[in-house]
């Protein structure tokens, strides 16, 4: 997956971070009216990225905080694909090069539209709405925000082709 972010801390500076690497969806079977629904849950993502002003820059789902999804399909008129569906996600993240930590207090949502289930190849972008990023220091204060986050599924690979 590859995730574009727009990151803004106060005392270090602001910049636009993509973020690539690997994440775990536990999906459930269809569901609803003729399976045209899924649910899951990200059971585990580790994404990285470079930026000019954070440096290296690590992402990690929340241990603490589940990230759901669901997609829905339906034949309402206009609609770009068949599959309608959200993300909502926790994030922690780390900054090496200031040694400090941060993490989503509020979800990030993702939406888009999708042809297919899993939605491989597809795009899905987030609100404006900002997301504050809380310090993991003593104080524990916000002390950012995380805006205009969009993803993209490259690829998916079933967990029994994975763990060989």
């Amino acid at each position: 997956m590859t995730v574009t972010v727009d990151v803004d801390i106060a005392g270090i500076g602001k910049d636009t971070v993509t973020l690539g690497g690997d994440v775990a969806v536990h999906r459930s079977s269809s569901l609803g009216d003729a399976g045209r629904s899924m649910k899951g849950v990200l059971v585990g993502a580790s994404l990285r990225g470079k930026s000019e002003v954070f440096g290296d820059v690590y992402a990690v789902q929340s241990p603490q905080k589940l990230s759901v999804s669901e997609y829905d399909h339906s034949l309402e008129s206009g609609r770009p694909a068949p599959y309608k569906g959200s993300f909502d996600i926790y994030g922690w993240f780390y900054l090496p090069k200031f040694n400090r930590m941060f993490y989503t207090t509020e979800p990030v949502r993702v939406t888009g539209y999708a042809s297919a289930i899993p939605p491989v190849g597809q795009t899905a972008s987030a609100s404006d709405k900002e997301v504050p990023l809380r310090d993991f220091g003593p104080d524990g204060q916000d002390v950012g925000t995380v805006t205009n986050a969009k993803a993209q599924i490259h690829s998916v690979v079933p967990i029994d082709v994975f763990l060989k």
